[in-house]
């Protein structure tokens, strides 16, 4: 399937919804995504890269827009999207890791795939839409329309960004494989001591690692 941005932006109507697309001289300056080979509902090769499950396009102006977002968002969904997640703090990507390796006990390995915004175009060479979900909820709040689904939190899009259809071989700059071993023991060895020698364990995570994934990479 050829994606171009003909597919996800229409001519402007009095009901149409803003324009979210994160404008190119803002995009972060990389994205991070975690891929669960096997389980992930978006198809990823060497060679082209991700693609979302979703066939059909979307109109990221209209009225489908918002409902479809919420469906992504919510990890119980068994709908298709035309959306890839990805993470502006490569912290979250490891955390958002670790509670995958927590809730998958039989999977022992993950891919964290560093990745360049500005290289995410289609094959007319064209930037695709890279959403920051943080700025859609906030923006619909104002509106009293609620975005983020009842088992998720505002902390846990903060950082959250979507790319609609693909992220191309070309924008993946860099990619690590990640054991379950190695995360769990990374993880043991950021327990912070006091001066005196005691544990602390009340320190606050940050707050993308304040995760509950329970299915699949979406």
């Amino acid at each position: 399937m050829a994606y171009n941005m003909s597919s996800s932006v229409s001519s402007p109507r009095s009901s149409d919804l803003p324009d979210f697309r994160t404008r190119f001289e803002n995009l972060p300056d990389r994205l991070y995504r975690v891929h669960c080979p096997g389980r992930s509902n978006t198809s990823y090769t060497q060679s082209g890269g991700f693609r979302c499950s979703r066939k059909r396009g979307i109109n990221i102006k209209g009225q489908e827009f918002i409902p479809t977002l919420t469906n992504h968002l919510n990890w119980y969904s068994k709908s298709v999207s035309p959306f890839i997640s990805t993470f502006s703090r490569e912290s979250h990507a490891y955390g958002w890791a670790t509670m995958y390796f927590q809730n998958h006990p039989n999977s022992d390995k993950v891919e964290i795939m560093e990745i360049d915004p500005r290289e995410i175009r289609n094959d007319l060479n064209k930037p695709m839409p890279v959403i920051s979900v943080k700025k859609v909820v906030d923006r619909m709040h104002r509106q009293n329309v609620s975005v983020i689904p009842s088992k998720r939190t505002p902390y846990q899009i903060e950082d959250e960004y979507v790319c609609l259809y693909i992220v191309p071989a070309r924008a993946i700059v860099r990619v690590e494989m990640v054991s379950r071993d190695e995360l769990i023991r990374d993880e043991d060895s950021n327990i912070v001591e006091d001066s005196g020698g005691q544990v602390n364990s009340g320190q606050a995570p940050e707050p993308g690692r304040i995760l509950s994934c329970l299915f699949c990479c979406t």
